[in-house]
């Protein structure tokens, strides 16, 4: 451990440092706007989402996603090809640059090579007065944290590697991303009740001892779940006091793991549904001892979860227990904003106003999203509420290719002037009917102006869904949510009619079998004893992340890696350990590098041993593009390696 810590020591007292001078934006409005900033998002539309196509005055913080971590304490990246690229710069290959160096692996030095730093991440938003916070931990990364955190010695070790990574890199603070302490499939243990107050604040006592040498405040958020069984298992009235802002998951309340359709980010209860909406899960984290509202991040989703199956036209209605990848083929049934508006002209749209989200139907499944109404109500509960501010997932969800972001528009919309009121619904008179389905009457609507682009709202339904039986179940790691976070159990709002108080629910969850594989049974979770107890932990693949982002089988798995961690195929976990945009290297047997004599790029592991770090890319298409720039190469490059 300690030679590691002096390696990346030494390279950051030889290495030029990137810290600038710069000065945090204050706004009028006074909310804080944090945008998650997914380092896979880089590789989607020919790099639509790279930072220069950002308008970063739209928000107060970038969270990059993902770092993380092991049992001993280390941090690393996930993507030794993105992550540099985003946060510092397209790379200048003719290395008269200034050198910056990414932290891509736990056992290595960090790689360096010169940038361009003024077109990343890090130097965009400071230049417009943003900060910038690593996000370390994530839904398939959460599964250390348990150990981490029961161990004094590790702790420490986290929280001073904490901040040499701020050094290294220039960061503003840090989000931790443990999801969830207590949760069983996660390696949870009833002892992170206190493991995750001593974690904090160990990293909490670090980055004061920063903040005072360097004459300046580090900041300390994490992600935080909502459903009253995973907030039990925080100590909230201790937990923040060490955490500077509350960032409430507040989306991914209902999705196919449920056996009915239902409202991916509720702002009140659905009916049957109790506790798991917005006002929900802020009003439990304030009674539970977080009753500091000025501390609390809701979160806004860019992004929708579908459900197959047909004649699905409402919420608590059977699906067949899969996402409509029919229709949303794109995402794997959670369409992004800028994906979801291009298909709804063959939907039925509608609204639903005990829930304030929006919803779509057609022939193949159901689907429900946040349009630009359902943002704005959620923008408005933070304000008429007190709140801090939003967390929103993520960045790239809402740009468009004319690079216009409604979404975002219709948060600073409503923050600079207080006199919108979201509710006039004044270009969509379907939605002003008097009554639901259910004949329940709707308020009518306050005058005001108008928020929502009409063009995206065919049909507005006003209806009260049928009842919703509220399981708070939690799919397998393979199904995991868009977000990267657990598709939870959350929360609901202040004063509302038909929103009852929360309740003390008790979710579902199954602990793990020794020997056995969850499974997805109809929206359940349940695990199948396998024949065979003693299974041999060499012939199991796990992960291997940094530059190479593999599974394999070679024995050699890290000695932190216990034999819950490996899995049976390696098509199994490239999908439990890696995201998307890394399934194709991962599944391949080697990364691909340049074969600069024949102008192609290989993937048969025979590089020559100089090569690697950023020599070394997922995919042929990223190789062709990176080494062989004019036209006439790329396409021998590409038929020469197909």
């Amino acid at each position: 451990m300690m030679d590691r810590i002096l390696a990346r020591a030494i390279l950051l007292v030889v290495l030029p440092t990137s810290v600038s001078a710069w000065t945090k934006r204050e706004d009028t409005h006074g909310k804080t706007i944090i945008a998650y900033y997914a380092s896979w998002q880089w590789y989607d539309r020919d790099s639509l989402a790279k930072p220069s196509n950002l308008d970063h005055s739209k928000v107060t913080r970038y969270n990059f996603a993902f770092f993380q971590t092991n049992e001993r304490g280390d941090i690393w990246g996930t993507d030794g090809w993105a992550d540099s690229i985003v946060l510092f710069g397209e790379h200048d290959w003719n290395g008269a640059g200034q050198q910056y160096c990414s932290w891509d692996t736990a056992d290595e030095p960090p790689v360096c090579s010169a940038h361009k730093y003024e077109t990343g991440l890090i130097s965009q938003a400071h230049s417009a007065g943003v900060e910038v916070y690593p996000s370390i931990g994530g839904w398939s990364l959460s599964s250390l944290f348990p150990t981490l955190a029961a161990n004094p010695t590790a702790r420490v070790d986290f929280a001073n590697n904490c901040v040499r990574l701020i050094e290294a890199y220039d960061f503003d603070g840090i989000d931790i991303d443990w999801e969830f302490p207590g949760y069983v499939d996660h390696m949870g243990t009833p002892e992170d009740t206190v493991n995750y107050s001593l974690f904090l604040e160990e990293i909490r006592k670090a980055l004061d001892v920063l903040g005072q040498a360097k004459g300046r405040t580090y900041g300390l958020t994490a992600a935080l779940p909502c459903g009253a069984d995973l907030i039990r298992n925080i100590q909230i009235d201790v937990v923040s006091n060490y955490l500077d802002e509350l960032n409430l998951m507040t989306y991914d309340f209902h999705g196919t793991w449920n056996n009915d359709t239902g409202a991916n980010a509720p702002l009140y209860d659905m009916e049957g549904s109790p506790g798991l909406s917005v006002h929900s899960c802020v009003e439990m984290w304030k009674q539970g001892g977080g009753d500091q509202p000025l501390k609390i991040n809701i979160g806004l989703p860019f992004y929708g979860r579908s459900f197959a199956g047909t004649g699905l036209t409402g919420f608590g209605q059977s699906h067949v227990g899969s996402a409509d990848t029919i229709s949303w083929s794109a995402d794997d049934g959670s369409p992004q904003y800028f994906n979801l508006i291009a298909g709804l002209a063959s939907f039925t749209t509608g609204w639903d106003e005990q829930t304030k989200t929006a919803y779509a139907y057609s022939s193949t499944g159901f689907l429900s999203y946040d349009d630009e109404r359902a943002i704005c109500d959620k923008t408005e509960y933070a304000v008429d509420n007190q709140l801090n501010g939003f967390i929103i997932w993520e960045i790239s969800g809402d740009l468009l290719e004319d690079l216009s972001t409604p979404l975002l528009d219709v948060v600073n919309g409503r923050l600079n002037d207080p006199t919108v009121r979201c509710d006039s619904r004044d270009a969509n008179p379907a939605s002003n009917a008097g009554a639901s389905s259910e004949g329940t009457p709707i308020p009518s609507p306050t005058p005001g102006p108008i928020i929502m682009n009409p063009a995206l709202v065919n049909v507005v339904a006003t209806e009260t869904t049928p009842t919703l039986m509220a399981q708070a179940t939690i799919p397998h790691l393979t199904q995991r949510p868009l977000s990267g976070v657990n598709p939870a159990l959350t929360d609901g709002e202040l004063s509302v009619k038909n929103n009852p108080a929360p309740v003390n629910l008790v979710a579902t969850v199954t602990s793990p079998m020794a020997g056995g594989k969850p499974t997805l049974t109809d929206g359940e979770l349940s695990v199948s004893q396998s024949s065979t107890d003693n299974w041999d932990i060499i012939q199991k693949f796990y992960p291997v992340y940094g530059v190479s982002e593999d599974c394999r089988n070679d024995g050699n798995a890290p000695k932190w890696m216990n034999k819950n961690m490996m899995k049976a195929s390696k098509s199994e976990c490239c999908s439990s350990y890696f995201f998307s945009s890394s399934l194709e290297h991962c599944n391949a047997n080697h990364p691909w590098y340049p074969n600069f004599q024949e102008m192609s790029c290989v993937n048969d592991g025979k590089q020559p041993k100089w090569m690697s770090g950023n020599y070394l890319v997922k995919t042929m298409l990223l190789c062709c593009q990176n080494f062989f720039r004019d036209t006439e190469s790329q396409q021998r490059c590409n038929s020469v390696g197909r």
